[in-house]
């Protein structure tokens, strides 16, 4: 698990990834489900950093 904030009583539950894909993305999106069900949560995030010098803004 990448990060698990509790604040104020809730907890949130945020996997950090590095793109790499749409494959590595949706392996990363199976692996959030696995937390959330560990938490017995139905909403988390998922931060992708995308490193890549040639993307398009906009």
């Amino acid at each position: 698990m990448d990060v698990v904030i509790d604040y104020l009583g809730e907890r949130f539950v945020v996997a950090l990834k590095i793109w790499r894909g749409n494959a590595y993305k949706e392996r990363g999106e199976e692996q959030l489900l696995e937390y959330l069900d560990y938490f017995h949560m139905k909403k988390g995030y998922m931060l992708s950093y995308c490193f890549n010098q040639e993307k398009k803004w906009g």
